[in-house]
């Protein structure tokens, strides 16, 4: 969120309370450098190349994302590059937790299709609503699909107002998956004998799927994990061995 408000704003936030970087990162010979102070961001409207901003997280269980965000085009900047005459038929994906607020949206979306013009691939003038195939983008994009779903074609957002409105759409289905539960015993040095012996007594099915892992990894590993991780949590050598990640 920092980084697209940062985004949003044209601003570079500061390093609270930094007095000085650590002289091990050595900033001096590498093209980084932490601001200390609120900084201007020029972007797309001053004629600078568009902001773009990093933000990486490193999960405790091996699951790390590096996220990369730019700043959006400006206003009819994407459509001055389209030379389309037309903009054809558009996908409208619509969902919802039951059938009876997938059937309110419906409605809510054929009552702002209907104050919607016509897209005709021109630059939209300052203030001017969306085009068609922009609200057609944001819903196949920019919504959490939900159980129960169903969509439509049109071209126009009047021809789509007048399908939602009267119900004549593909029929809506529920596709949520049936939930799932996994135990994670990630290696990064928190496990201990004992770990997870509780659930090997008390859990057929975890008991099952760790049986079969362990068979599955002994070759590789020359013992039977559950040694080690059934052993007493006294058992210094299963600890140390464990730690071997």
């Amino acid at each position: 969120m920092k980084a697209v408000l940062a985004l949003r704003y044209g601003e570079i936030p500061p390093n609270l309370h930094l007095e000085g970087p650590n002289p091990e990162l050595a900033l001096g010979r590498r093209p980084f450098r932490l601001p200390t102070r609120l900084e201007p961001w020029p972007g797309r409207a001053e004629g600078a190349p568009p902001r773009r901003a990093g933000v990486s997280s490193f999960g405790i269980g091996g699951t790390n994302v590096h996220v990369v965000v730019e700043e959006p085009p400006l206003p009819g900047e994407d459509d001055a590059e389209n030379t389309e005459a037309t903009p054809g038929l558009q996908l409208l994906p619509l969902s919802a937790r039951s059938p009876e607020a997938l059937q309110a949206g419906a409605q809510h979306l054929a009552a702002y299709l209907r104050d919607l013009e016509v897209d005709t691939w021109d630059p939209p003038a300052p203030g001017a609503a969306p085009a068609f195939r922009h609200v057609a983008a944001t819903l196949q994009r920019g919504r959490r699909a939900f159980g129960h779903r169903t969509f439509l074609v049109a071209a126009e957002p009047g021809d789509a107002a007048e399908v939602l409105e009267r119900g004549a759409w593909e029929a809506p289905r529920d596709s949520a998956p049936a939930p799932e539960v996994a135990f994670l015993l990630p290696g990064q040095g928190s496990q201990h004998p004992a770990m997870g012996a509780g659930l090997y007594r008390r859990f057929p099915r975890y008991r099952e799927v760790l049986d079969l892992c362990a068979k599955l990894l002994e070759p590789r590993l020359g013992l039977d994990l559950r040694r080690l991780l059934h052993a007493p949590p006294e058992d210094r050598a299963a600890a140390e061995t464990l730690r071997r990640t």
